[in-house]
């Protein structure tokens, strides 16, 4: 089986949730800080983000193509503030210059709380790939690029093909190290296999663009080669089973760190309630605040080493949860 050769590029910008004391529970106030998000990336833009974006095309000049994931939150405020920079990528898309990949829309870690709020937030990032450039992803990476069986047959119902996953030795269980496996699906779903080494020198890699925590930085573009997941192909490629969520190895932070402690597993309990409570009830705003406090960045503040911060963490999140659990009621 031909080897592949590539790297898929991360954008995301992460929106910060805001300060609510439990007096402003009750209260109609915004539960993410846009205005602050707005100022963190016009300052961001100047600083790095266009840099960034530079080395994508750069990238694409030598190479002809790459692949790219952009989080919801990254297209809308580069739409806002660097307009032209997206009709770069527009254009570049348009061309087939950059394959876009499917994601979280939020970059959030929603498959470890709920399958329904997984489900919703794909399909919201389906949504903004189709509004900002007409077009709809074949392959799936998910934050840190957790990946489940069960996480499969949500894609399938979703239309992808297929979807990243880290290369796991012990559920290889001593098949060939390959990167293209099927999914152990009933419906043919390719799983791509992705270096768990940051240093790797070929194979499939996971670069951070903007706001992902993947150990990769820097973009070293080497000979790609197109994504096929075609029935036919997958008719030969062995099966990769997976019934634990596994993650890319080059993610800086195991899975396990984001649900260990007590409240972690608190917050994402009762997060999991209000979504199965109100799963045809929330707004897009309040599901926005949501995916918002299940962030990478907002859940590891749990378990921080100073116990006082962690638990200022928690408790910030769940009067956001609560409020939105209140203004979900009322509508």
């Amino acid at each position: 089986m031909e080897e592949l050769h590539f790297q898929l590029t991360h954008f995301h910008f992460k929106l910060p949730p805001k300060s609510l004391s439990f007096l402003e529970v009750g209260k109609q106030k915004p539960w993410v800080d846009k205005k602050l998000a707005e100022d963190q990336f016009r300052s961001a833009f100047k600083e790095g983000i266009k840099y960034k974006l530079k080395q994508l095309k750069e990238g694409i000049k030598r190479e002809t193509y790459t692949y790219a994931y952009f989080s919801k939150s990254f297209l809308d405020l580069l739409s806002q503030f660097a307009s032209s920079e997206l009709e770069q990528l527009q254009s570049y898309v348009q061309n087939k210059q950059i394959i876009l990949v499917g994601g979280c829309a939020f970059n959030s870690l929603s498959y470890l709380c709920s399958n329904s709020l997984f489900e919703q937030e794909v399909r919201l990032h389906l949504a903004t790939l189709e509004k900002y450039f007409e077009s709809q992803p074949e392959v799936f990476i998910n934050t840190a690029c957790i990946y489940t069986d069960d996480m499969a047959e949500i894609l399938i119902k979703a239309g992808y093909k297929g979807a990243f996953a880290g290369a796991n030795q012990w559920h290889l269980g001593g098949k060939e190290s390959q990167q293209l496996f099927k999914a152990n699906t009933q419906k043919a779903f390719g799983l791509l296999l992705v270096e768990q080494q940051a240093n790797a020198q070929n194979g499939i890699q996971l670069v951070n663009g903007w706001s992902t925590a993947y150990d990769l930085q820097e973009s070293n573009y080497f000979p790609q080669k197109r994504i096929r997941i075609e029935a036919e192909v997958l008719s030969n490629a062995p099966t990769y089973s997976v019934h634990l969520p596994i993650s890319a190895g080059n993610w800086s932070f195991q899975i396990t760190q984001y649900v260990s402690s007590g409240l972690q597993r608190t917050f994402l309990s009762e997060c999991k309630k209000l979504i199965e409570s109100n799963e045809a009830v929330l707004n897009e705003q309040q599901l926005e605040a949501v995916l918002c406090l299940l962030q990478p960045t907002e859940m590891i503040k749990m378990r921080s080493g100073n116990e006082q911060e962690s638990y200022g963490q928690f408790v910030n999140s769940m009067n956001l949860l609560t409020a939105i659990q209140l203004s979900s009621s009322r509508s």
